[in-house]
């Protein structure tokens, strides 16, 4: 699924995290294991938390 915003493409990928975060350079994480993972690859990450 790609997204358009502001004139930027933004692809939305599941199940291929590891990949993703050898190339990201910022990443959209929930707290816990995944801002973890996030860290272990050097990649800042932009928590969501629950309201």
């Amino acid at each position: 699924m790609i997204l358009t915003y502001l004139n930027t493409n933004i692809s939305v990928v599941k199940n291929q995290t590891y990949d993703l975060l050898e190339v990201a350079e910022a990443a959209l994480v929930s707290s816990g294991t995944a801002t973890l993972e996030a860290a272990i690859f050097k990649v800042p990450p932009i928590g969501l938390l629950p309201k």
